[in-house]
Protein backbone atom coordinates (compact mmCIF):
# COMPACT_ATOMS: atom_id res chain seq x y z
CA UNK A 1 0.00 0.00 0.00
CA UNK A 2 1.16 3.20 -1.20
CA UNK A 3 2.81 5.57 2.06
CA UNK A 4 -0.16 8.24 1.08
CA UNK A 5 -2.69 5.69 1.27
CA UNK A 6 -1.74 4.71 4.63
CA UNK A 7 -1.38 8.34 6.23
CA UNK A 8 -4.70 8.90 4.64
CA UNK A 9 -6.23 6.27 6.70
CA UNK A 10 -4.47 6.71 10.31
CA UNK A 11 -4.99 10.43 10.04
CA UNK A 12 -8.75 9.87 9.18
CA UNK A 13 -8.83 8.14 12.62
CA UNK A 14 -7.26 11.42 14.42
CA UNK A 15 -8.73 13.24 12.72
CA UNK A 16 -12.32 12.51 13.21
CA UNK A 17 -12.03 11.94 17.72
CA UNK A 18 -14.52 14.35 18.18
CA UNK A 19 -15.66 13.55 22.09
CA UNK A 20 -18.08 16.26 22.32
CA UNK A 21 -20.01 15.67 19.46
CA UNK A 22 -23.04 13.30 20.74
CA UNK A 23 -23.52 16.69 23.28
CA UNK A 24 -22.76 19.26 21.03
CA UNK A 25 -25.54 20.69 20.89
CA UNK A 26 -26.50 20.90 24.83
CA UNK A 27 -22.64 22.08 25.24
CA UNK A 28 -24.44 25.32 23.53
CA UNK A 29 -27.59 25.47 25.40
CA UNK A 30 -25.98 25.48 28.29
CA UNK A 31 -24.34 28.93 27.51
CA UNK A 32 -27.56 30.16 26.69
CA UNK A 33 -27.78 29.72 22.75
CA UNK A 34 -30.80 28.72 20.92
CA UNK A 35 -31.44 25.88 18.51
CA UNK A 36 -31.28 28.85 15.54
CA UNK A 37 -28.13 29.92 16.89
CA UNK A 38 -26.50 27.09 16.91
CA UNK A 39 -27.12 26.74 12.99
CA UNK A 40 -26.64 30.05 12.54
CA UNK A 41 -23.44 29.49 13.95
CA UNK A 42 -23.06 26.45 11.56
CA UNK A 43 -24.27 28.85 8.85
CA UNK A 44 -21.05 31.20 9.42
CA UNK A 45 -18.79 28.60 9.26
CA UNK A 46 -19.98 27.44 6.23
CA UNK A 47 -19.78 31.21 4.66
CA UNK A 48 -15.82 31.37 5.92
CA UNK A 49 -15.43 28.36 4.00
CA UNK A 50 -17.00 29.81 0.17
CA UNK A 51 -14.96 32.04 1.54
CA UNK A 52 -11.66 30.47 1.32
CA UNK A 53 -12.75 27.29 -0.44
CA UNK A 54 -11.05 28.80 -4.10
CA UNK A 55 -8.45 30.09 -2.68
CA UNK A 56 -7.61 27.30 -0.70
CA UNK A 57 -8.01 25.07 -4.13
CA UNK A 58 -5.74 27.46 -6.34
CA UNK A 59 -2.91 27.62 -3.61
CA UNK A 60 -2.75 23.18 -3.20
CA UNK A 61 -2.69 23.28 -7.14
CA UNK A 62 0.30 25.99 -7.23
CA UNK A 63 2.51 25.52 -3.80
CA UNK A 64 0.72 21.40 -2.84
CA UNK A 65 -1.55 20.02 -1.19
CA UNK A 66 0.16 18.57 2.30
CA UNK A 67 1.25 22.31 2.28
CA UNK A 68 -2.20 23.81 2.56
CA UNK A 69 -3.60 20.51 4.54
CA UNK A 70 -1.11 21.17 6.90
CA UNK A 71 -1.82 25.07 7.04
CA UNK A 72 -5.69 23.67 7.24
CA UNK A 73 -4.89 21.26 10.53
CA UNK A 74 -2.96 24.25 12.39
CA UNK A 75 -5.75 26.20 12.41
CA UNK A 76 -8.10 23.33 13.18
CA UNK A 77 -6.00 22.71 16.03
CA UNK A 78 -6.08 26.53 16.76
CA UNK A 79 -9.77 26.46 16.90
CA UNK A 80 -9.66 23.85 19.58
CA UNK A 81 -7.82 25.13 21.84
CA UNK A 82 -9.67 28.17 22.01
CA UNK A 83 -13.17 26.33 22.47
CA UNK A 84 -11.94 25.64 25.47
CA UNK A 85 -12.20 28.95 26.82
CA UNK A 86 -15.27 30.38 24.46
CA UNK A 87 -18.57 31.97 26.70
CA UNK A 88 -20.25 33.96 24.10
CA UNK A 89 -22.31 34.08 21.06
CA UNK A 90 -19.55 36.69 19.36
CA UNK A 91 -16.61 34.48 20.32
CA UNK A 92 -18.22 31.37 18.77
CA UNK A 93 -18.59 33.69 15.68
CA UNK A 94 -14.92 34.52 15.27
CA UNK A 95 -13.96 30.92 16.31
CA UNK A 96 -16.74 29.09 13.86
CA UNK A 97 -15.08 31.47 11.21
CA UNK A 98 -11.49 30.48 11.74
CA UNK A 99 -13.22 26.41 11.71
CA UNK A 100 -14.67 27.41 8.10
CA UNK A 101 -11.42 28.11 7.09
CA UNK A 102 -9.33 25.24 8.31
CA UNK A 103 -12.34 23.05 6.39
CA UNK A 104 -11.73 24.45 3.07
CA UNK A 105 -7.83 24.07 3.78
CA UNK A 106 -7.80 20.39 4.95
CA UNK A 107 -10.18 19.56 1.79
CA UNK A 108 -6.60 19.69 -0.29
CA UNK A 109 -6.54 16.09 1.28
CA UNK A 110 -9.14 14.47 -1.02
CA UNK A 111 -6.80 15.75 -4.50
CA UNK A 112 -3.61 14.73 -2.72
CA UNK A 113 -5.01 11.06 -2.31
CA UNK A 114 -6.89 11.27 -5.70
CA UNK A 115 -3.34 12.12 -7.24
CA UNK A 116 -1.69 9.54 -5.40
CA UNK A 117 -3.57 7.13 -7.21
CA UNK A 118 -3.26 8.51 -10.33
CA UNK A 119 0.63 8.59 -9.84
CA UNK A 120 0.65 5.12 -8.99
CA UNK A 121 -1.54 4.35 -12.44
CA UNK A 122 -4.82 2.98 -9.82
CA UNK A 123 -7.07 5.71 -10.34
CA UNK A 124 -9.56 2.36 -10.70
CA UNK A 125 -9.35 2.42 -7.10
CA UNK A 126 -10.48 5.86 -5.73
CA UNK A 127 -14.22 4.63 -4.61
CA UNK A 128 -12.28 1.87 -2.72
CA UNK A 129 -9.86 4.30 -0.91
CA UNK A 130 -12.46 6.60 -0.08
CA UNK A 131 -14.76 4.02 0.77
CA UNK A 132 -11.97 2.95 3.27
CA UNK A 133 -11.40 6.42 4.88
CA UNK A 134 -15.16 6.96 5.41
CA UNK A 135 -15.10 3.57 7.24
CA UNK A 136 -12.14 4.56 9.58
CA UNK A 137 -13.89 8.03 10.14
CA UNK A 138 -16.70 6.17 11.16
CA UNK A 139 -14.68 4.05 13.42
CA UNK A 140 -13.05 6.86 14.87
CA UNK A 141 -16.66 8.27 15.35
CA UNK A 142 -17.57 5.21 17.51
CA UNK A 143 -14.40 5.44 19.78
CA UNK A 144 -15.12 8.60 20.46
CA UNK A 145 -19.05 8.21 21.09
CA UNK A 146 -18.52 5.13 23.42
CA UNK A 147 -15.28 7.17 25.44
CA UNK A 148 -17.74 9.91 25.68
CA UNK A 149 -19.72 7.88 27.93
CA UNK A 150 -17.02 8.19 30.62
CA UNK A 151 -15.37 11.61 29.33
CA UNK A 152 -19.01 13.33 29.67
CA UNK A 153 -19.01 12.95 33.82
CA UNK A 154 -15.46 15.52 33.66
CA UNK A 155 -17.51 17.95 31.44
CA UNK A 156 -18.18 19.37 28.43
CA UNK A 157 -14.89 20.80 27.77
CA UNK A 158 -12.45 17.92 28.82
CA UNK A 159 -14.02 16.49 25.74
CA UNK A 160 -12.72 19.20 23.90
CA UNK A 161 -9.03 19.04 25.51
CA UNK A 162 -9.04 14.82 24.46
CA UNK A 163 -9.92 16.33 20.64
CA UNK A 164 -6.92 18.68 20.79
CA UNK A 165 -5.01 16.48 21.53
CA UNK A 166 -6.04 13.87 18.89
CA UNK A 167 -5.62 16.52 16.68
CA UNK A 168 -2.26 17.92 17.43
CA UNK A 169 -1.12 13.76 16.63
CA UNK A 170 -2.96 14.22 13.37
CA UNK A 171 -1.25 17.17 12.10
CA UNK A 172 2.19 15.12 12.91
CA UNK A 173 0.71 12.31 11.30
CA UNK A 174 0.41 14.32 8.25
CA UNK A 175 3.85 16.11 8.47
CA UNK A 176 5.79 13.08 8.74
CA UNK A 177 3.47 10.88 6.41
CA UNK A 178 2.62 12.45 3.80
CA UNK A 179 4.39 13.42 0.69
CA UNK A 180 3.56 15.37 -2.19
CA UNK A 181 2.51 13.54 -5.64
CA UNK A 182 5.15 13.42 -8.03
CA UNK A 183 2.68 14.98 -10.69
CA UNK A 184 5.06 18.01 -11.61
CA UNK A 185 4.29 20.83 -13.73
CA UNK A 186 7.16 21.11 -16.56
CA UNK A 187 9.47 24.04 -16.19
CA UNK A 188 8.32 26.14 -18.97
CA UNK A 189 5.25 26.03 -18.16
CA UNK A 190 3.31 29.25 -16.34
CA UNK A 191 1.81 29.09 -13.04
CA UNK A 192 -2.18 28.46 -13.95
CA UNK A 193 -4.43 31.17 -12.76
CA UNK A 194 -7.95 30.71 -11.12
CA UNK A 195 -9.40 32.32 -14.48
CA UNK A 196 -7.71 29.12 -16.13
CA UNK A 197 -9.25 26.77 -13.25
CA UNK A 198 -12.59 27.96 -13.52
CA UNK A 199 -12.01 27.68 -17.38
CA UNK A 200 -11.24 24.34 -17.17
CA UNK A 201 -13.87 23.29 -15.20
CA UNK A 202 -16.35 24.99 -17.03
CA UNK A 203 -15.15 23.28 -19.99
CA UNK A 204 -15.08 19.96 -18.61
CA UNK A 205 -18.60 20.55 -17.19
CA UNK A 206 -19.86 21.54 -20.71
CA UNK A 207 -17.99 18.58 -22.25
CA UNK A 208 -19.24 15.99 -19.50
CA UNK A 209 -22.71 16.49 -18.51
CA UNK A 210 -22.51 14.12 -15.68
CA UNK A 211 -19.45 15.46 -14.20
CA UNK A 212 -21.76 18.97 -13.83
CA UNK A 213 -24.59 16.97 -12.38
CA UNK A 214 -22.56 14.98 -9.81
CA UNK A 215 -20.99 18.77 -8.41
CA UNK A 216 -24.52 19.96 -8.14
CA UNK A 217 -26.52 17.19 -7.23
CA UNK A 218 -23.64 16.36 -4.69
CA UNK A 219 -23.72 19.48 -3.16
CA UNK A 220 -27.52 19.07 -2.57
CA UNK A 221 -27.52 15.73 -0.80
CA UNK A 222 -23.95 16.20 1.76
CA UNK A 223 -25.42 19.96 2.80
CA UNK A 224 -29.26 18.53 3.45
CA UNK A 225 -27.52 15.44 5.48
CA UNK A 226 -25.17 17.62 7.39
CA UNK A 227 -27.97 20.05 8.22
CA UNK A 228 -30.09 17.21 9.69
CA UNK A 229 -27.17 16.05 11.63
CA UNK A 230 -28.03 19.18 13.59
CA UNK A 231 -31.01 17.80 13.88
CA UNK A 232 -30.35 14.39 15.88
CA UNK A 233 -29.91 15.81 19.27
CA UNK A 234 -32.67 17.92 19.80
CA UNK A 235 -34.50 14.85 18.11
CA UNK A 236 -33.33 12.63 20.92
CA UNK A 237 -33.77 15.21 23.21
CA UNK A 238 -37.76 15.51 22.28
CA UNK A 239 -38.24 11.81 22.28
CA UNK A 240 -37.09 12.63 26.05
CA UNK A 241 -34.17 10.17 25.97
CA UNK A 242 -31.40 11.27 28.58
CA UNK A 243 -28.28 12.63 27.70
CA UNK A 244 -26.20 10.40 29.36
CA UNK A 245 -27.66 7.78 26.55
CA UNK A 246 -26.17 10.00 23.65
CA UNK A 247 -22.97 8.79 23.40
CA UNK A 248 -24.26 5.01 23.38
CA UNK A 249 -27.00 5.96 20.83
CA UNK A 250 -24.38 7.67 18.83
CA UNK A 251 -22.30 4.44 18.85
CA UNK A 252 -25.23 2.02 17.94
CA UNK A 253 -25.52 4.36 15.11
CA UNK A 254 -22.24 4.49 13.64
CA UNK A 255 -22.08 0.82 13.95
CA UNK A 256 -24.27 0.93 11.01
CA UNK A 257 -23.29 3.14 9.36
CA UNK A 258 -19.55 1.63 9.25
CA UNK A 259 -21.67 -1.81 8.00
CA UNK A 260 -22.95 0.21 5.34
CA UNK A 261 -19.99 2.09 4.15
CA UNK A 262 -17.97 -1.35 4.11
CA UNK A 263 -21.32 -2.39 1.80
CA UNK A 264 -21.78 0.95 -0.42
CA UNK A 265 -18.59 0.16 -2.55
CA UNK A 266 -19.71 -3.47 -3.10
CA UNK A 267 -23.32 -2.00 -4.09
CA UNK A 268 -22.46 0.57 -5.99
CA UNK A 269 -20.00 -2.20 -8.41
CA UNK A 270 -22.97 -4.12 -9.27
CA UNK A 271 -26.17 -1.72 -9.43
CA UNK A 272 -24.29 1.25 -11.18
CA UNK A 273 -23.83 4.70 -10.13
CA UNK A 274 -27.28 5.96 -11.33
CA UNK A 275 -28.83 4.15 -9.11
CA UNK A 276 -26.77 4.45 -6.09
CA UNK A 277 -27.58 7.72 -6.55
CA UNK A 278 -31.44 7.26 -6.53
CA UNK A 279 -30.88 4.74 -3.63
CA UNK A 280 -28.74 7.70 -1.70
CA UNK A 281 -32.09 10.03 -2.12
CA UNK A 282 -34.63 7.61 -0.89
CA UNK A 283 -32.26 6.96 2.12
CA UNK A 284 -32.38 10.49 2.81
CA UNK A 285 -36.63 10.51 1.75
CA UNK A 286 -37.75 8.20 4.39
CA UNK A 287 -35.50 9.13 7.33
CA UNK A 288 -36.75 12.33 7.12
CA UNK A 289 -40.45 11.30 6.71
CA UNK A 290 -39.97 8.62 9.98
CA UNK A 291 -38.46 11.29 12.38
CA UNK A 292 -40.88 14.31 11.52
CA UNK A 293 -44.23 11.68 12.56
CA UNK A 294 -42.11 9.22 15.30
CA UNK A 295 -41.02 10.70 18.46
CA UNK A 296 -39.56 7.85 20.81
CA UNK A 297 -36.94 5.23 21.17
CA UNK A 298 -37.95 3.60 17.63
CA UNK A 299 -36.99 6.36 16.48
CA UNK A 300 -33.71 6.00 16.03
CA UNK A 301 -34.33 3.55 13.03
CA UNK A 302 -34.93 6.85 10.61
CA UNK A 303 -31.72 8.45 12.38
CA UNK A 304 -29.87 5.10 11.29
CA UNK A 305 -31.31 5.73 7.73
CA UNK A 306 -29.96 9.01 7.69
CA UNK A 307 -26.45 7.72 8.59
CA UNK A 308 -26.73 5.80 5.95
CA UNK A 309 -26.91 7.74 3.21
CA UNK A 310 -23.88 9.85 4.33
CA UNK A 311 -22.52 6.71 4.66
CA UNK A 312 -23.23 6.10 0.78
CA UNK A 313 -22.86 9.66 -0.41
CA UNK A 314 -19.76 11.08 1.07
CA UNK A 315 -17.32 8.42 -0.27
CA UNK A 316 -19.04 8.02 -3.48
CA UNK A 317 -19.92 11.66 -4.59
CA UNK A 318 -15.47 12.06 -3.94
CA UNK A 319 -14.81 9.14 -6.06
CA UNK A 320 -17.28 9.63 -8.70
CA UNK A 321 -15.95 13.55 -9.27
CA UNK A 322 -12.62 12.23 -9.33
CA UNK A 323 -13.22 9.88 -11.90
CA UNK A 324 -14.72 11.89 -13.76
CA UNK A 325 -12.25 14.66 -13.75
CA UNK A 326 -9.68 11.96 -14.39
CA UNK A 327 -11.10 10.81 -17.40
CA UNK A 328 -11.47 14.66 -18.45
CA UNK A 329 -7.81 14.90 -18.12
CA UNK A 330 -6.96 11.58 -19.71
CA UNK A 331 -9.00 12.68 -22.89
CA UNK A 332 -7.86 15.81 -23.65
CA UNK A 333 -4.19 14.99 -22.90
CA UNK A 334 -3.32 16.54 -19.38
CA UNK A 335 -0.66 15.19 -17.74
CA UNK A 336 -0.88 16.92 -14.60
CA UNK A 337 -4.28 17.16 -13.12
CA UNK A 338 -3.76 20.42 -11.99
CA UNK A 339 -6.89 22.11 -11.88
CA UNK A 340 -8.40 19.55 -9.60
CA UNK A 341 -8.43 20.94 -6.51
CA UNK A 342 -9.91 23.90 -7.20
CA UNK A 343 -12.47 21.62 -8.65
CA UNK A 344 -12.51 20.06 -5.27
CA UNK A 345 -12.52 23.44 -3.78
CA UNK A 346 -15.75 24.25 -5.97
CA UNK A 347 -17.52 21.35 -5.34
CA UNK A 348 -16.79 22.21 -1.08
CA UNK A 349 -18.33 26.13 -1.81
CA UNK A 350 -21.29 24.90 -3.01
CA UNK A 351 -21.91 22.29 -0.60
CA UNK A 352 -21.23 24.98 1.82
CA UNK A 353 -23.33 27.64 0.13
CA UNK A 354 -26.56 25.48 0.02
CA UNK A 355 -26.08 24.79 3.21
CA UNK A 356 -25.06 28.38 4.78
CA UNK A 357 -28.54 29.63 3.09
CA UNK A 358 -30.73 26.72 4.63
CA UNK A 359 -29.97 26.00 8.23
CA UNK A 360 -30.55 29.28 9.17
CA UNK A 361 -34.12 29.37 8.18
CA UNK A 362 -34.08 25.49 9.49
CA UNK A 363 -33.39 26.57 12.48
CA UNK A 364 -35.65 29.64 12.66
CA UNK A 365 -38.74 26.76 11.31
CA UNK A 366 -37.50 24.61 14.03
CA UNK A 367 -37.68 26.99 17.09
CA UNK A 368 -40.85 28.43 16.05
CA UNK A 369 -43.16 25.77 14.78
CA UNK A 370 -41.63 22.36 15.49
CA UNK A 371 -38.90 20.42 14.44
CA UNK A 372 -41.51 17.61 13.02
CA UNK A 373 -42.65 20.20 10.47
CA UNK A 374 -38.99 21.22 9.67
CA UNK A 375 -38.39 17.50 8.93
CA UNK A 376 -41.40 16.93 7.01
CA UNK A 377 -40.18 19.91 4.52
CA UNK A 378 -36.93 18.55 4.33
CA UNK A 379 -38.81 15.33 3.15
CA UNK A 380 -40.77 16.76 0.60
CA UNK A 381 -37.79 18.86 -1.02
CA UNK A 382 -36.40 15.30 -1.34
CA UNK A 383 -39.20 13.92 -2.56
CA UNK A 384 -38.87 16.67 -5.75
CA UNK A 385 -35.48 15.95 -5.82
CA UNK A 386 -36.32 11.96 -6.34
CA UNK A 387 -38.75 13.31 -9.69
CA UNK A 388 -35.83 15.57 -11.02
CA UNK A 389 -33.25 12.95 -10.28
CA UNK A 390 -35.48 10.40 -12.35
CA UNK A 391 -35.65 12.59 -14.94
CA UNK A 392 -32.37 13.92 -15.27
CA UNK A 393 -30.41 10.23 -15.14
CA UNK A 394 -32.74 8.49 -17.79
CA UNK A 395 -31.26 11.24 -20.07
CA UNK A 396 -27.69 11.51 -18.95
CA UNK A 397 -24.94 9.43 -20.42
CA UNK A 398 -21.60 8.69 -18.78
CA UNK A 399 -19.11 8.63 -21.58
CA UNK A 400 -16.23 6.76 -19.27
CA UNK A 401 -16.88 3.08 -20.93
CA UNK A 402 -15.18 1.62 -17.47
CA UNK A 403 -18.15 3.15 -15.43
CA UNK A 404 -20.71 1.31 -14.61
CA UNK A 405 -24.05 2.97 -15.61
Amino acid sequence: MDRNIKTYYIRQFFHNLWFIVPVLVSFYNDLGLTFGQVLLLQSISAISAIVFSVPSGLLADRIGRKKVLLLGIFLLNLFMFFYLFVTNFFEFIILDIVFGASLALISAEFPLVSDTLMENDSEEKTTEVFSNGNTILILSFMASNIALIFLISYGYRFTILCSLLAFIIGFFIALVGYKEPRLKKKETEEPRSFRFHLRKMNEYCRKDHFLFYLIIIGAIYLSISYLVFWFVQPYFAESNLPIESFGLLYAIINTTELVATNLSYRIEKKIGKKATILIINLLFMFAFLGMSFIFNIFGIIFVILRQIGSAFAVPIFNAYISEEITYMEKLEGEDIPSSKATIYSVYAMLNNLIFSVISPIMGFLADNISLSFTLLLLFLTLSISLIFNLILLSRLKIKNSNKFT
